[in-house]
């Protein structure tokens, strides 16, 4: 990968083609509740099936926001729209609203979550990560997008952040599996005071 000579944010993106697992009962419930599945999850405890296995196909999309810098390794001040705002066209993505390197610690980062390029409303997103150059976890936050896919994340420490979504839907459509899901997720790094 080569990134540009000049100071900004770049993205890079990945998509994986889907996979298959099978889950014991237990356990796919387990991974709904960790993961903010609620949709899915109420669904299995009103027919009486958390009990049951469940097959589910997945596929996952992954976007990494970069930080380049001058010579002087400040952030500078880039002219026009930021590369960070910009869709990649992935079946499930999260467009960040704001550009993260812009931001500081206390500011809000507001995010638009994309399934087929809509914007899904209602659905759980997770943030979190590492605090600085540490392995000390940021504590979790949970959201929930709005009616125009926009969820909101309070950046309470420089470190290494993630926004996550898992999006699923009972599948009607392939046999042998019960669940089709779609993930979505970003990461960046919010630079600490003075870094900008």
């Amino acid at each position: 990968m080569r990134l540009g000579r000049t100071p900004g944010t770049y993205v890079v993106g990945a998509a994986l083609m889907p996979s298959e697992i099978r889950l014991a009962g237990p356990a796919f419930t387990s991974y709904l509740a960790e993961e903010g599945i609620a949709p899915i999850l109420d669904l299995r405890k009103a027919k009486g099936i958390t009990a049951r296995s469940a097959r589910e196909s997945y596929a996952k999309a992954a976007k990494t926001l970069i930080a380049v810098t001058a010579a002087d390794g400040h952030l500078a001040s880039v002219r026009g729209r930021s590369a960070a705002l910009e869709p990649l066209g992935f079946s499930a993505e999260i467009v960040p609203l704001d550009d993260p390197y812009a931001l500081a610690v206390g500011d809000t980062l507001r995010v638009r979550c994309l399934v087929d390029g809509r914007p899904i409303a209602g659905w759980t997103i997770l943030a979190g990560g590492q605090i600085g150059t540490s392995t000390q976890p940021i504590p979790g936050q949970q959201s929930t997008t709005d009616g125009n896919g926009i969820a909101a994340v309070r950046l309470t420490h420089d470190g290494h952040w993630f926004v996550k979504f898992v999006n699923m839907r009972e599948n009607s459509g392939k046999t042998g599996v019960d669940y089709v899901s779609r993930w979505a997720t970003l990461t960046f790094g919010l630079l600490p005071a003075g870094a900008r």
